[in-house]
């Protein structure tokens, strides 16, 4: 399998912290915090995304990480397998799987995955994110 590659432009990139407590690992989904300017990681497949963590977000050091709103992300995918076209959802550590029922959509992926390796995925806009 190729490298997942980004697609994204200054345009798409949102700056945050993270006082959670615990370090938020690169290519996660994120939702607002109910402090301004803070991301924490998604509460499960429900939750409408901010964006994908494009870096680790070293906890509680005051340094803004960046995350990415809109464009081509790489994900990191949870332990299930999926296919090219899928509509991803996340879960509850901000890994990727695909979309069930109703719950929220984070994007479309662009490649099959592996359980727990890394995806490409075009973003959605997340209304009210």
């Amino acid at each position: 399998m190729a490298q997942p590659r980004a697609i994204k432009t200054a345009e798409g990139l949102r700056g945050a912290l993270n006082n959670t407590g615990t370090d938020i690992a690169a290519y996660l989904c994120v939702v607002l915090d109910t402090t301004e300017d803070q991301v924490t990681l998604t509460g499960g497949s429900t939750a409408a995304t901010a964006g994908v963590t494009t870096e680790v977000f070293t906890d509680a050091d005051g340094i803004r990480y960046t995350y990415q709103i809109s464009g081509r992300a790489i994900c990191r995918a949870s332990a299930a397998t999926g296919t090219a076209g899928d509509l991803v959802m996340p879960d509850a550590t901000g890994a990727v799987l695909t979309r069930t029922g109703t719950n929220s959509i984070v994007g479309r992926a662009v490649g099959d995955w592996v359980a727990s390796g890394l995806v490409e995925v075009d973003l959605a806009l997340q209304v009210g994110a």
